[in-house]
């Protein structure tokens, strides 16, 4: 029905997900939550991380609904944009979904190389097409942040000089941040009679970083 690829992924948790799980079984018209299914199983939160956001890709493309999750504050090389589950069985960071079909559907997890898994929707034919479109919505403006630098002065390498008439200042850049972006995955349904609407599924955040920068303000009639 639909299937999707997880690549980058290390040998060593390739290795340990091959050999503890080769499906996933999704009963009728029932919530599925990877911690209560697979949190007994020797794996590790980064393993059932990268299970779970390798079903999302996967049932995104499908009638699964209602996914419920966290992502990770930063990309791991295993993750997208749209596609960056988190699960911390300690502090209950689940991945859940709903299928509100009266059949099962079951989800093959396959090793294709040393840093690859496929995930392989299985089931009865959807009567729908599914397609995914990742949509950016807003930015979230970077701050500044300052931290005083006596130091500073017309010399420095890569100084920024602003003056006026009452003060001299000394900017120079230590680290520079980024805007963030908030993400609206959304499903697009097409029918039988060709008619297509799209709905957001979920949405997905990424923070802001700000610019830093060492400072040293100089007044003029104090000089």
């Amino acid at each position: 029905l639909s299937d999707a690829l997880m690549q980058n992924i290390s040998a060593v948790n390739i290795a340990k997900i091959d050999l503890l799980v080769d499906e996933i079984v999704i009963d009728p018209k029932s919530r599925y939550s990877v911690i209560d299914q697979l949190a007994t199983l020797d794996l590790t939160n980064e393993q059932l991380s990268i299970i779970s956001t390798g079903l999302l890709k996967a049932l995104s493309k499908s009638h699964m609904n209602g996914f419920i999750f966290n992502t990770n504050p930063k990309l791991p090389n295993w993750a997208s944009i749209g596609y960056n589950v988190r699960v911390l069985k300690v502090n209950n960071y689940d991945f859940s979904f709903f299928n509100p079909y009266e059949h099962s559907y079951i989800v093959n997890i396959n090793k294709i190389s040393v840093n690859t898994l496929s995930f392989t929707l299985k089931g009865v034919r959807h009567v729908t097409t599914y397609i995914i479109e990742i949509e950016s919505t807003i930015v979230i403006p970077r701050n500044t942040i300052y931290y005083e630098n006596e130091l500073l002065d017309e010399n420095t390498p890569g100084v920024i000089i602003i003056d006026s008439d009452l003060d001299t200042t000394y900017h120079l850049l230590i680290e520079e941040g980024y805007d963030g972006t908030v993400y609206y995955i959304n499903r697009i349904v097409t029918d039988v009679d060709n008619e297509s609407s799209k709905y957001k599924l979920y949405e997905e955040q990424h923070d802001s970083k700000p610019n830093i920068y060492d400072e040293f303000i100089v007044d003029k009639e104090a000089i």
